[in-house]
Protein backbone atom coordinates (compact mmCIF):
# COMPACT_ATOMS: atom_id res chain seq x y z
CA UNK A 1 0.00 0.00 0.00
CA UNK A 2 1.44 3.36 -0.99
CA UNK A 3 0.87 6.52 0.98
CA UNK A 4 -2.53 7.91 -0.07
CA UNK A 5 -5.07 10.61 0.71
CA UNK A 6 -8.85 10.86 0.78
CA UNK A 7 -11.47 13.36 1.95
CA UNK A 8 -14.55 12.81 4.09
CA UNK A 9 -16.91 15.38 5.62
CA UNK A 10 -14.41 18.18 5.08
CA UNK A 11 -11.50 16.34 6.67
CA UNK A 12 -8.54 14.90 4.82
CA UNK A 13 -7.38 11.37 5.61
CA UNK A 14 -3.83 10.22 4.94
CA UNK A 15 -2.83 6.57 4.86
CA UNK A 16 0.87 6.48 5.72
CA UNK A 17 2.94 3.36 5.18
CA UNK A 18 5.73 2.82 7.72
CA UNK A 19 8.49 0.73 6.20
CA UNK A 20 6.16 -2.16 5.36
CA UNK A 21 3.00 -2.49 3.27
CA UNK A 22 1.40 -4.36 6.19
CA UNK A 23 1.89 -1.45 8.61
CA UNK A 24 -0.20 1.67 7.95
CA UNK A 25 -1.43 4.53 10.08
CA UNK A 26 -4.53 6.35 8.92
CA UNK A 27 -4.41 9.98 10.06
CA UNK A 28 -7.34 12.40 9.73
CA UNK A 29 -6.95 16.18 9.91
CA UNK A 30 -9.55 16.30 12.72
CA UNK A 31 -7.00 14.71 15.06
CA UNK A 32 -8.06 11.07 14.83
CA UNK A 33 -5.83 8.16 13.78
CA UNK A 34 -5.91 4.37 13.56
CA UNK A 35 -3.40 1.55 13.13
CA UNK A 36 -4.00 -0.84 10.25
CA UNK A 37 -2.13 -4.15 10.05
CA UNK A 38 -2.39 -6.29 6.92
CA UNK A 39 -5.51 -4.39 5.91
CA UNK A 40 -7.26 -4.84 9.28
CA UNK A 41 -7.74 -2.06 11.83
CA UNK A 42 -6.11 -3.10 15.09
CA UNK A 43 -6.31 0.15 17.04
CA UNK A 44 -8.44 3.29 16.97
CA UNK A 45 -7.41 6.45 18.76
CA UNK A 46 -8.74 7.58 22.11
CA UNK A 47 -9.20 11.32 22.79
CA UNK A 48 -6.07 13.35 23.45
CA UNK A 49 -5.88 15.06 26.84
CA UNK A 50 -3.49 17.39 28.64
CA UNK A 51 -3.14 18.58 32.26
CA UNK A 52 -2.32 22.14 33.29
CA UNK A 53 -3.44 24.65 35.92
CA UNK A 54 -4.93 21.86 38.05
CA UNK A 55 -7.31 20.98 35.21
CA UNK A 56 -7.64 18.23 32.63
CA UNK A 57 -8.32 19.47 29.10
CA UNK A 58 -9.77 16.86 26.74
CA UNK A 59 -10.24 16.88 22.97
CA UNK A 60 -13.51 14.97 23.36
CA UNK A 61 -15.38 17.69 25.29
CA UNK A 62 -14.03 20.82 23.65
CA UNK A 63 -11.84 21.92 26.56
CA UNK A 64 -8.80 21.10 24.42
CA UNK A 65 -9.40 22.66 21.00
CA UNK A 66 -7.69 21.58 17.79
CA UNK A 67 -6.57 24.89 16.23
CA UNK A 68 -4.30 23.67 13.45
CA UNK A 69 -3.33 20.53 11.55
CA UNK A 70 -0.16 20.57 9.46
CA UNK A 71 2.36 18.29 7.80
CA UNK A 72 6.09 18.44 7.34
CA UNK A 73 9.02 16.16 6.53
CA UNK A 74 12.74 15.87 7.14
CA UNK A 75 15.63 13.63 8.15
CA UNK A 76 16.90 12.73 11.62
CA UNK A 77 19.17 10.16 13.23
CA UNK A 78 16.73 7.37 12.34
CA UNK A 79 16.12 8.33 8.72
CA UNK A 80 13.72 10.21 6.46
CA UNK A 81 10.40 11.02 8.06
CA UNK A 82 7.11 12.74 7.47
CA UNK A 83 4.89 14.00 10.22
CA UNK A 84 1.39 15.22 10.98
CA UNK A 85 1.12 17.79 13.75
CA UNK A 86 -2.04 18.61 15.68
CA UNK A 87 -1.79 21.92 17.55
CA UNK A 88 -4.17 22.05 20.52
CA UNK A 89 -5.05 24.95 22.79
CA UNK A 90 -6.92 25.05 26.09
CA UNK A 91 -10.30 26.79 25.91
CA UNK A 92 -9.82 29.12 28.86
CA UNK A 93 -8.02 32.39 29.52
CA UNK A 94 -4.71 30.58 29.98
CA UNK A 95 -4.79 29.42 26.34
CA UNK A 96 -1.95 26.92 26.88
CA UNK A 97 -0.78 25.18 23.70
CA UNK A 98 0.12 21.53 23.32
CA UNK A 99 1.10 19.67 20.12
CA UNK A 100 0.51 15.99 19.32
CA UNK A 101 2.84 14.76 16.57
CA UNK A 102 2.74 11.55 14.54
CA UNK A 103 5.97 10.77 12.68
CA UNK A 104 6.38 7.93 10.18
CA UNK A 105 9.47 6.60 8.42
CA UNK A 106 9.18 5.27 4.85
CA UNK A 107 12.13 2.88 5.23
CA UNK A 108 11.51 1.57 8.75
CA UNK A 109 8.45 -0.10 10.35
CA UNK A 110 8.16 2.47 13.15
CA UNK A 111 5.89 5.31 14.19
CA UNK A 112 6.95 7.95 16.71
CA UNK A 113 4.20 9.63 18.74
CA UNK A 114 5.35 12.85 20.39
CA UNK A 115 3.82 15.05 23.06
CA UNK A 116 5.28 18.53 22.62
CA UNK A 117 4.66 21.05 25.38
CA UNK A 118 4.79 24.34 23.46
CA UNK A 119 4.18 26.50 26.54
CA UNK A 120 5.08 23.92 29.15
CA UNK A 121 2.64 23.20 31.96
CA UNK A 122 2.38 24.06 35.63
CA UNK A 123 0.19 22.20 38.11
CA UNK A 124 0.10 19.37 35.59
CA UNK A 125 0.02 16.52 38.09
CA UNK A 126 -2.68 13.87 37.94
CA UNK A 127 -4.72 12.57 40.86
CA UNK A 128 -2.31 9.66 41.49
CA UNK A 129 1.30 8.75 40.74
CA UNK A 130 -0.01 5.84 38.65
CA UNK A 131 -1.86 8.15 36.26
CA UNK A 132 -0.53 10.58 33.63
CA UNK A 133 -0.07 14.31 33.16
CA UNK A 134 -1.61 13.95 29.72
CA UNK A 135 -2.42 11.24 27.21
CA UNK A 136 -1.02 10.80 23.67
CA UNK A 137 -0.91 8.40 21.97
CA UNK A 138 -4.15 6.91 23.18
CA UNK A 139 -5.98 3.82 21.96
CA UNK A 140 -9.39 2.41 22.71
CA UNK A 141 -9.53 -0.99 24.34
CA UNK A 142 -12.14 -2.50 22.06
CA UNK A 143 -12.92 -5.54 19.98
CA UNK A 144 -13.87 -9.14 20.61
CA UNK A 145 -11.75 -11.56 22.62
CA UNK A 146 -9.77 -13.78 20.29
CA UNK A 147 -8.72 -11.17 17.73
CA UNK A 148 -5.42 -10.11 19.28
CA UNK A 149 -3.17 -11.28 22.07
CA UNK A 150 -0.96 -9.12 24.25
CA UNK A 151 2.22 -9.32 26.31
CA UNK A 152 2.50 -6.64 28.98
CA UNK A 153 5.72 -6.28 31.00
CA UNK A 154 5.47 -5.02 34.56
CA UNK A 155 6.86 -5.29 38.07
CA UNK A 156 10.45 -6.08 39.04
CA UNK A 157 13.34 -7.82 37.36
CA UNK A 158 13.01 -6.10 33.97
CA UNK A 159 9.23 -6.38 34.12
CA UNK A 160 9.26 -10.14 34.73
CA UNK A 161 7.43 -10.52 38.04
CA UNK A 162 4.11 -9.04 36.94
CA UNK A 163 4.15 -9.78 33.21
CA UNK A 164 0.79 -10.70 31.72
CA UNK A 165 -0.20 -12.50 28.54
CA UNK A 166 -3.79 -12.63 27.40
CA UNK A 167 -6.46 -11.53 24.97
CA UNK A 168 -6.67 -7.84 24.00
CA UNK A 169 -10.31 -6.75 24.06
CA UNK A 170 -12.86 -4.60 25.89
CA UNK A 171 -12.78 -7.22 28.66
CA UNK A 172 -9.04 -6.94 29.29
CA UNK A 173 -8.10 -5.87 32.82
CA UNK A 174 -4.48 -7.07 33.23
CA UNK A 175 -2.53 -4.46 31.28
CA UNK A 176 0.38 -3.13 33.34
CA UNK A 177 0.67 0.61 33.74
CA UNK A 178 1.83 3.30 36.13
CA UNK A 179 5.17 3.37 37.93
CA UNK A 180 5.89 -0.34 37.48
CA UNK A 181 4.38 -0.80 34.00
CA UNK A 182 6.37 -1.36 30.86
CA UNK A 183 6.39 -2.10 27.14
CA UNK A 184 3.34 -3.66 25.51
CA UNK A 185 3.23 -6.07 22.57
CA UNK A 186 0.10 -6.87 20.55
CA UNK A 187 0.04 -9.80 18.14
CA UNK A 188 -2.26 -11.99 16.08
CA UNK A 189 -2.22 -15.74 15.51
CA UNK A 190 0.07 -15.31 12.50
CA UNK A 191 2.71 -13.59 14.63
CA UNK A 192 2.23 -10.06 13.30
CA UNK A 193 3.37 -7.95 16.23
CA UNK A 194 3.35 -4.35 17.44
CA UNK A 195 5.69 -3.28 20.27
CA UNK A 196 4.83 -0.02 22.05
CA UNK A 197 7.16 1.70 24.51
CA UNK A 198 8.63 5.06 25.50
CA UNK A 199 11.29 6.35 23.12
CA UNK A 200 12.92 8.96 25.39
CA UNK A 201 12.86 10.24 28.98
CA UNK A 202 12.40 6.67 30.18
CA UNK A 203 12.50 7.44 33.89
CA UNK A 204 9.55 9.84 33.73
CA UNK A 205 7.41 8.16 31.05
CA UNK A 206 4.46 5.92 31.95
CA UNK A 207 1.42 4.20 30.52
CA UNK A 208 -2.17 4.28 31.77
CA UNK A 209 -5.01 1.81 31.31
CA UNK A 210 -7.76 4.08 32.53
CA UNK A 211 -10.36 1.47 33.45
CA UNK A 212 -10.25 -2.03 34.87
CA UNK A 213 -11.88 -3.41 31.72
CA UNK A 214 -12.21 -1.78 28.35
CA UNK A 215 -11.49 1.94 28.56
CA UNK A 216 -8.46 3.53 26.95
CA UNK A 217 -4.72 2.90 26.94
CA UNK A 218 -2.43 5.94 26.95
CA UNK A 219 1.21 6.96 27.00
CA UNK A 220 2.40 10.06 28.82
CA UNK A 221 4.42 11.56 31.66
CA UNK A 222 4.07 9.95 35.11
CA UNK A 223 1.29 11.47 37.16
CA UNK A 224 3.28 13.00 40.02
CA UNK A 225 5.10 15.58 37.90
CA UNK A 226 3.73 19.08 38.57
CA UNK A 227 5.91 21.24 36.29
CA UNK A 228 6.81 20.56 32.65
CA UNK A 229 9.09 23.10 30.95
CA UNK A 230 8.29 24.77 27.64
CA UNK A 231 9.39 22.84 24.53
CA UNK A 232 9.71 19.59 26.50
CA UNK A 233 8.74 16.51 24.52
CA UNK A 234 7.85 12.98 25.51
CA UNK A 235 8.09 10.41 22.71
CA UNK A 236 6.72 6.89 22.28
CA UNK A 237 7.67 4.34 19.63
CA UNK A 238 5.49 1.76 17.89
CA UNK A 239 7.45 -0.94 16.06
CA UNK A 240 5.99 -3.54 13.69
CA UNK A 241 7.46 -6.95 12.93
CA UNK A 242 6.46 -10.44 11.88
CA UNK A 243 7.06 -12.82 14.78
CA UNK A 244 7.17 -11.81 18.42
CA UNK A 245 10.89 -12.34 18.80
CA UNK A 246 11.61 -10.63 15.49
CA UNK A 247 9.54 -7.61 16.51
CA UNK A 248 11.33 -7.30 19.85
CA UNK A 249 14.69 -7.72 18.14
CA UNK A 250 13.90 -4.99 15.62
CA UNK A 251 12.50 -2.68 18.29
CA UNK A 252 15.58 -3.21 20.44
CA UNK A 253 17.97 -2.71 17.55
CA UNK A 254 16.26 0.57 16.67
CA UNK A 255 16.63 1.81 20.24
CA UNK A 256 20.21 0.57 20.66
CA UNK A 257 21.27 2.19 17.40
CA UNK A 258 19.62 5.46 18.38
CA UNK A 259 21.26 5.56 21.83
CA UNK A 260 24.56 3.95 20.86
CA UNK A 261 24.24 0.92 23.17
CA UNK A 262 26.58 -1.91 22.18
CA UNK A 263 26.96 -5.36 23.67
CA UNK A 264 30.74 -5.29 23.10
CA UNK A 265 31.37 -4.07 26.64
CA UNK A 266 30.01 -7.38 27.91
CA UNK A 267 33.12 -9.05 26.50
CA UNK A 268 35.24 -7.48 29.25
CA UNK A 269 32.88 -8.38 32.11
CA UNK A 270 34.33 -11.54 33.67
CA UNK A 271 31.17 -12.05 35.75
CA UNK A 272 29.29 -12.71 32.51
CA UNK A 273 31.93 -14.93 30.93
CA UNK A 274 32.97 -17.10 33.86
CA UNK A 275 31.64 -19.08 36.79
CA UNK A 276 31.30 -17.26 40.10
CA UNK A 277 30.22 -18.07 43.64
CA UNK A 278 27.12 -16.15 44.88
CA UNK A 279 25.82 -15.56 48.38
CA UNK A 280 22.55 -13.71 47.72
CA UNK A 281 18.99 -14.61 48.69
CA UNK A 282 18.46 -18.31 47.99
CA UNK A 283 22.14 -19.20 48.23
CA UNK A 284 23.50 -21.40 51.01
CA UNK A 285 25.53 -18.63 52.67
CA UNK A 286 22.95 -15.83 52.49
CA UNK A 287 23.04 -14.37 56.04
CA UNK A 288 24.32 -17.80 57.07
CA UNK A 289 27.85 -18.93 57.95
CA UNK A 290 29.40 -22.22 58.94
CA UNK A 291 28.79 -23.01 62.60
CA UNK A 292 31.16 -21.18 64.90
CA UNK A 293 32.73 -19.04 62.17
CA UNK A 294 32.43 -15.51 60.83
CA UNK A 295 31.96 -14.62 57.18
CA UNK A 296 35.67 -14.17 56.56
CA UNK A 297 36.37 -17.74 57.66
CA UNK A 298 33.39 -19.05 55.68
CA UNK A 299 34.50 -17.30 52.48
CA UNK A 300 38.01 -18.68 52.82
CA UNK A 301 36.50 -22.12 53.42
CA UNK A 302 34.61 -21.86 50.12
CA UNK A 303 37.88 -21.01 48.37
CA UNK A 304 39.68 -23.98 49.95
CA UNK A 305 36.90 -26.36 48.90
CA UNK A 306 36.85 -24.97 45.35
CA UNK A 307 40.61 -25.44 45.06
CA UNK A 308 40.35 -28.99 46.41
CA UNK A 309 37.60 -29.90 43.95
CA UNK A 310 39.11 -27.97 41.01
CA UNK A 311 36.03 -25.76 40.65
CA UNK A 312 37.07 -22.87 38.38
CA UNK A 313 35.49 -19.89 40.14
CA UNK A 314 36.70 -16.59 38.73
CA UNK A 315 34.96 -14.18 41.12
CA UNK A 316 33.02 -14.08 44.41
CA UNK A 317 29.74 -12.22 45.04
CA UNK A 318 29.24 -10.53 48.43
CA UNK A 319 25.62 -9.79 49.21
CA UNK A 320 23.98 -7.35 51.64
CA UNK A 321 25.26 -9.07 54.78
CA UNK A 322 28.61 -7.25 54.90
CA UNK A 323 27.85 -3.50 55.23
CA UNK A 324 26.19 -1.20 57.77
CA UNK A 325 22.39 -0.74 57.66
CA UNK A 326 20.49 2.30 58.83
CA UNK A 327 16.93 3.57 59.09
CA UNK A 328 14.43 1.39 57.25
CA UNK A 329 17.04 -1.22 56.40
CA UNK A 330 18.81 1.03 53.90
CA UNK A 331 22.55 1.53 53.61
CA UNK A 332 24.10 3.66 56.30
CA UNK A 333 27.76 3.17 55.37
CA UNK A 334 28.96 0.94 52.52
CA UNK A 335 32.01 -0.49 54.27
CA UNK A 336 32.64 -3.93 55.72
CA UNK A 337 31.71 -4.43 59.37
CA UNK A 338 34.56 -5.75 61.53
CA UNK A 339 32.38 -8.55 62.90
CA UNK A 340 31.99 -9.81 59.32
CA UNK A 341 35.53 -9.26 58.01
CA UNK A 342 37.88 -8.72 61.00
CA UNK A 343 40.85 -8.31 58.64
CA UNK A 344 39.01 -5.89 56.35
CA UNK A 345 37.54 -6.37 52.89
CA UNK A 346 40.79 -5.68 51.06
CA UNK A 347 42.64 -8.40 52.97
CA UNK A 348 39.83 -10.89 52.37
CA UNK A 349 39.95 -10.44 48.59
CA UNK A 350 43.73 -10.72 48.67
CA UNK A 351 43.47 -13.99 50.60
CA UNK A 352 40.67 -15.46 48.51
CA UNK A 353 42.33 -14.30 45.25
CA UNK A 354 39.00 -13.77 43.48
CA UNK A 355 37.79 -10.35 42.33
CA UNK A 356 34.53 -9.17 43.88
CA UNK A 357 30.97 -8.61 42.76
CA UNK A 358 29.48 -6.40 45.47
CA UNK A 359 25.82 -5.88 46.33
CA UNK A 360 24.28 -2.57 47.36
CA UNK A 361 20.75 -1.50 48.17
CA UNK A 362 18.95 1.85 48.64
CA UNK A 363 20.47 4.59 50.82
CA UNK A 364 19.03 5.14 54.30
CA UNK A 365 18.03 8.61 55.43
CA UNK A 366 20.78 8.46 58.10
CA UNK A 367 23.53 7.57 55.63
CA UNK A 368 26.85 8.92 56.82
CA UNK A 369 27.73 10.15 53.31
CA UNK A 370 25.06 12.87 53.23
CA UNK A 371 25.88 16.43 54.24
CA UNK A 372 22.67 16.40 56.28
CA UNK A 373 24.28 13.74 58.50
CA UNK A 374 27.76 15.20 58.67
CA UNK A 375 29.04 13.67 55.44
CA UNK A 376 30.66 15.45 52.48
CA UNK A 377 28.25 14.73 49.61
CA UNK A 378 25.05 16.28 48.31
CA UNK A 379 22.03 14.05 48.92
CA UNK A 380 18.29 14.43 48.83
CA UNK A 381 17.14 13.06 52.19
CA UNK A 382 13.57 12.13 53.05
CA UNK A 383 12.05 10.32 56.02
CA UNK A 384 13.36 6.84 55.31
CA UNK A 385 15.48 7.00 52.16
CA UNK A 386 18.03 9.21 50.46
CA UNK A 387 19.66 9.55 47.07
CA UNK A 388 23.04 11.04 46.10
CA UNK A 389 23.00 13.88 43.56
CA UNK A 390 26.72 14.09 42.93
CA UNK A 391 28.82 12.13 40.45
CA UNK A 392 31.82 12.68 42.73
CA UNK A 393 30.12 10.56 45.37
CA UNK A 394 30.02 7.61 42.99
CA UNK A 395 33.58 8.23 41.81
CA UNK A 396 34.84 8.11 45.40
CA UNK A 397 32.69 5.09 46.28
CA UNK A 398 33.96 3.09 43.31
CA UNK A 399 37.54 4.21 43.87
CA UNK A 400 37.47 2.74 47.38
CA UNK A 401 35.75 -0.43 46.15
CA UNK A 402 38.39 -1.02 43.51
CA UNK A 403 40.99 -1.12 46.29
CA UNK A 404 39.36 -4.27 47.63
CA UNK A 405 38.95 -5.81 44.20
CA UNK A 406 35.41 -4.94 43.06
CA UNK A 407 34.82 -5.51 39.34
CA UNK A 408 31.00 -5.66 39.36
CA UNK A 409 28.67 -3.32 41.24
CA UNK A 410 25.23 -4.86 41.80
CA UNK A 411 22.64 -2.10 42.29
CA UNK A 412 19.72 -3.88 43.91
CA UNK A 413 16.35 -2.54 45.12
CA UNK A 414 16.11 -0.11 42.21
CA UNK A 415 12.32 -0.14 42.44
CA UNK A 416 12.29 0.60 46.16
CA UNK A 417 14.71 3.49 45.78
CA UNK A 418 12.66 5.04 42.97
CA UNK A 419 9.16 4.61 44.37
CA UNK A 420 10.30 5.25 47.96
CA UNK A 421 11.37 8.87 47.44
CA UNK A 422 8.76 11.49 46.63
CA UNK A 423 11.44 13.53 44.90
CA UNK A 424 11.76 10.90 42.17
CA UNK A 425 8.01 10.82 41.56
CA UNK A 426 7.64 14.59 41.27
CA UNK A 427 10.75 15.47 39.26
CA UNK A 428 11.08 14.95 35.50
CA UNK A 429 14.86 14.61 35.56
CA UNK A 430 15.96 13.28 38.95
CA UNK A 431 15.60 9.58 38.11
CA UNK A 432 17.74 9.92 35.01
CA UNK A 433 20.27 12.07 36.86
CA UNK A 434 20.66 9.42 39.59
CA UNK A 435 21.31 6.54 37.20
CA UNK A 436 23.47 8.63 34.84
CA UNK A 437 25.83 9.76 37.61
CA UNK A 438 26.16 6.17 38.80
CA UNK A 439 26.78 4.75 35.32
CA UNK A 440 29.16 7.48 34.20
CA UNK A 441 31.25 7.04 37.35
CA UNK A 442 31.34 3.28 36.80
CA UNK A 443 32.41 3.77 33.19
CA UNK A 444 35.17 6.17 34.24
CA UNK A 445 36.28 3.75 36.96
CA UNK A 446 36.32 0.59 34.85
CA UNK A 447 33.48 -0.97 36.84
CA UNK A 448 30.56 -2.95 35.40
CA UNK A 449 27.00 -2.69 36.76
CA UNK A 450 24.28 -5.26 37.25
CA UNK A 451 20.72 -3.94 37.72
CA UNK A 452 18.52 -5.87 40.14
CA UNK A 453 14.83 -5.35 40.97
CA UNK A 454 14.63 -2.99 38.00
CA UNK A 455 11.24 -1.79 36.81
CA UNK A 456 10.85 -1.44 33.04
CA UNK A 457 11.72 2.27 33.28
CA UNK A 458 15.13 1.42 34.76
CA UNK A 459 15.52 -1.30 32.15
CA UNK A 460 15.00 1.10 29.27
CA UNK A 461 17.18 3.78 30.87
CA UNK A 462 20.08 1.29 30.70
CA UNK A 463 20.13 1.91 26.93
CA UNK A 464 22.15 5.03 27.72
CA UNK A 465 24.85 3.27 29.76
CA UNK A 466 27.61 1.04 28.37
CA UNK A 467 28.63 0.17 31.95
CA UNK A 468 25.29 -1.61 32.59
CA UNK A 469 26.21 -4.96 31.07
CA UNK A 470 23.74 -7.27 32.81
CA UNK A 471 20.49 -7.42 34.75
CA UNK A 472 18.43 -9.79 36.81
CA UNK A 473 15.41 -11.04 34.84
CA UNK A 474 13.92 -13.38 37.43
CA UNK A 475 12.84 -13.27 41.04
CA UNK A 476 15.12 -14.48 43.82
CA UNK A 477 16.04 -18.14 43.61
CA UNK A 478 14.69 -20.61 46.16
CA UNK A 479 14.80 -24.40 45.96
CA UNK A 480 11.97 -25.88 43.94
CA UNK A 481 10.52 -22.72 42.41
CA UNK A 482 10.33 -21.92 38.70
CA UNK A 483 12.39 -18.76 38.64
CA UNK A 484 14.72 -20.25 36.05
CA UNK A 485 11.97 -19.78 33.41
CA UNK A 486 13.36 -16.52 32.01
CA UNK A 487 12.63 -16.81 28.29
CA UNK A 488 10.15 -13.94 28.08
CA UNK A 489 12.02 -11.44 30.26
CA UNK A 490 15.25 -12.31 28.44
CA UNK A 491 13.66 -11.08 25.20
CA UNK A 492 13.31 -7.65 26.83
CA UNK A 493 16.84 -7.69 28.28
CA UNK A 494 18.46 -8.70 25.00
CA UNK A 495 16.59 -5.90 23.23
CA UNK A 496 18.10 -3.41 25.69
CA UNK A 497 21.62 -4.73 25.07
CA UNK A 498 22.15 -6.29 28.50
CA UNK A 499 22.89 -9.88 29.41
CA UNK A 500 19.99 -11.55 31.27
CA UNK A 501 20.94 -13.05 34.64
CA UNK A 502 18.80 -15.75 36.25
CA UNK A 503 20.19 -15.55 39.83
CA UNK A 504 21.82 -18.31 41.85
CA UNK A 505 21.15 -22.04 41.68
CA UNK A 506 21.93 -25.08 43.79
CA UNK A 507 24.23 -27.70 42.34
CA UNK A 508 22.67 -30.61 44.28
CA UNK A 509 19.07 -31.44 45.15
CA UNK A 510 19.83 -31.74 48.87
CA UNK A 511 21.99 -29.23 50.75
CA UNK A 512 22.32 -30.42 54.38
CA UNK A 513 22.13 -27.60 56.89
CA UNK A 514 20.69 -25.05 54.47
CA UNK A 515 18.83 -22.14 56.13
CA UNK A 516 15.63 -22.60 54.07
CA UNK A 517 14.55 -26.01 55.29
CA UNK A 518 13.84 -27.28 51.77
CA UNK A 519 15.35 -29.30 48.94
CA UNK A 520 15.58 -28.73 45.18
CA UNK A 521 12.99 -30.75 43.28
CA UNK A 522 14.83 -30.76 39.97
CA UNK A 523 12.11 -29.17 37.81
CA UNK A 524 12.68 -29.07 34.05
CA UNK A 525 11.76 -26.67 31.28
CA UNK A 526 9.69 -29.42 29.64
CA UNK A 527 7.39 -29.59 32.68
CA UNK A 528 6.70 -25.87 32.61
CA UNK A 529 6.16 -25.79 28.85
CA UNK A 530 3.78 -28.75 29.17
CA UNK A 531 1.89 -26.88 31.91
CA UNK A 532 1.53 -23.86 29.60
CA UNK A 533 0.19 -25.99 26.77
CA UNK A 534 -2.23 -28.08 28.81
CA UNK A 535 -3.90 -25.24 30.70
CA UNK A 536 -4.54 -22.77 27.89
CA UNK A 537 -7.04 -22.51 25.08
CA UNK A 538 -8.07 -20.14 22.32
CA UNK A 539 -5.97 -17.10 21.40
CA UNK A 540 -4.45 -16.91 24.87
CA UNK A 541 -3.20 -20.46 24.56
CA UNK A 542 -2.02 -19.98 21.02
CA UNK A 543 -0.15 -16.80 21.78
CA UNK A 544 1.51 -18.23 24.87
CA UNK A 545 2.48 -21.27 22.85
CA UNK A 546 3.85 -18.97 20.17
CA UNK A 547 6.03 -17.22 22.75
CA UNK A 548 7.36 -20.54 24.03
CA UNK A 549 8.11 -21.85 20.56
CA UNK A 550 9.89 -18.67 19.51
CA UNK A 551 11.84 -18.68 22.75
CA UNK A 552 13.11 -22.22 22.25
CA UNK A 553 13.77 -22.16 18.49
Amino acid sequence: MENSKSKSKGHETKHLRSGNDDFVISVVTNGSYSIIINGTTWLNNAPTYFNANNKTYNSSDGTLKLVQSSATSGTDKIGQWQSTMFLYETNDAAAVQFTAIIKTYQQLPIIIFQQYFNDGATWAQASTYESLCGGFPGFKMEGDPGKLGFLSFGGLMFGDTNKHIGSWSNQTSTINDGITGGPLALFDQDGRTLVISPFNNFMSASFLHDQNKGGNYYGGIMGGVSTIPAKYHQDFIMYYGKGINKAFEGWGKTLRNFYGKSTKQQDGDITIKYLGYWTDNGAYYYYHTENGTNYEQTVLGVRDYANKMNIPYRYFQYDSWWYYKGIGGGVKTWVARPDVFPDGFENVTKMIKYPAAAHNRYWASDTTYAKQNGGKYDFIVEKYKAVPISKQFWMDLFSEAKKWGMVLYEQDWLNVEFSGLNAFLHDLDLGAKWLTQMADAAQDSGIYIQYCMANPRHAMQSLLYPAVTQARVSNDYHPGDGQWSIGISSIFAAAMGVAPYKDTFWTTEVQPGNPYGSDEIGATNDRVDEKYRNNLSGVEGATKYLLIEERTN
